[in-house]
């Protein structure tokens, strides 16, 4: 019978080894391949934990990536406070400063009155709309 450690260490192998299957079949339905995908054996020896690491990739493999969370994504897109913002309704450049009753607000970037937005029509400033 093994200690704590090894049936924990086992577990953890086996959790890693799983969600490393999990996440390749998702990608590969996507058609998005992590060329450096893989687990990390060594690094339950430092925490405990074994780590699926994802890699370096090609900036159009992680724009890619990112179009398939965000197309998936069923948590709704929120700026932090401060962040810069366009209002696709006005066509104004703010910065969020906070949600009430469904509407967002937001303040002109120099300063100035504050106004309400859909949150639906309120994209990053760098976004494209």
């Amino acid at each position: 019978m093994g200690s704590v450690i090894d049936r924990h260490t086992a577990d953890a192998r086996g959790e890693a080894a799983y969600a490393l299957r999990e996440l390749t079949r998702s990608l590969d339905a996507a058609h998005v391949r992590l060329p450096s995908l893989g687990v990390d054996w060594r690094s339950a020896r430092v925490s405990g934990t074994v780590l699926v690491e994802l890699g370096a990739v090609r900036p159009d493999v992680a724009l890619r990536l990112a179009a398939v969370v965000w197309a998936g994504s069923t948590a709704p897109w929120q700026p932090a406070v401060g962040e810069p913002v366009v209002d696709l309704a006005s066509g104004r450049v703010g910065e969020f400063r906070g949600e009430a009753d469904g509407r967002w607000w937001l303040r002109p970037r120099g300063g100035g009155r504050e106004w309400d937005a859909d949150p639906r029509m309120v994209r990053a400033a760098g976004e494209r709309a």
